[in-house]
């Protein structure tokens, strides 16, 4: 996928590979010019986000992605796959690997991919185009619009602890009746070597998804959970 971001920005691989090898540093000189600006503005303007994304082989590979799902939530491809849903949703994705793989799999399905940060979404776009993938893309969610599988991957963790809870909210709020709710989280912690990384509450968290009449069917308390909505 890297030689597919060079095509699309016009910069040489080597470039690439140079800015990915330091983007810890890239992303801490870019927070400290963004001084006015909260977390969700960074992380919609950071030109240098898509470099902590692509560095690692899950979010560019398939085989890499599937892989990883079945060590951390092997239950999750074989329901969404195989439960009958229609409606898919790739919440705040990393590069529209899972949304590629769904589509393949669901050819009549509806699949859109969702990211906060404009060159994400601007390459996301770019590279299903190319690929004649009919998967929408967009920045901003349509809260009256409901999915019937709504999956975030690594996301929450970017945010700080209001947001999180806001962003959960919303993910209960525009999945399906009798829809899925798939959340894998990096529950790691605040890491000086990983600029945009907050702590998350993963106790709270699924608080939140308890209250809203969400059922657990795996990981509750864990990084990686299924939740089924059932009103």
């Amino acid at each position: 996928m890297i030689k597919e971001y060079s095509e699309y920005s016009g910069k040489s691989v080597d470039i690439l590979e140079s800015n990915i090898s330091i983007c810890n540093s890239l992303i801490t000189e870019e927070i400290s010019s963004y001084r006015e600006k909260n977390t969700i503005d960074i992380l919609v303007d950071s030109k240098n986000l898509i470099y902590d994304i692509i560095r690692y082989p899950f979010n560019i590979d398939k085989a890499h992605l599937l892989a990883k799902y079945q060590l951390f939530s092997p239950y999750m491809m074989n329901m969404i796959i195989s439960s009958g849903y229609i409606s898919f949703l790739e919440y705040m994705g990393g590069l529209g690997v899972l949304s590629e793989i769904i589509k393949e799999n669901l050819i009549d399905s509806k699949v859109t991919f969702n990211s906060i940060n404009n060159e994400i979404i601007n390459f996301s776009k770019w590279r299903f185009e190319k690929k004649g993938l009919d998967i929408s893309t967009i920045g901003y969610i349509d809260k009256d619009k409901n999915y019937d599988v709504v999956v975030s991957d690594g996301f929450l963790q970017y945010l700080d602890s209001p947001d999180q809870e806001y962003l959960v909210q919303s993910m209960i709020d525009i999945t399906s009746k009798n829809g899925l709710l798939c959340l894998l989280v990096d529950i790691s912690g605040e890491n000086p070597e990983f600029p945009l990384k907050k702590n998350v509450d993963i106790l709270r968290i699924h608080s939140i998804l308890e209250q809203s009449d969400m059922v657990c069917i795996y990981g509750k308390n864990t990084f990686s959970s299924l939740w089924k909505k059932m009103i």
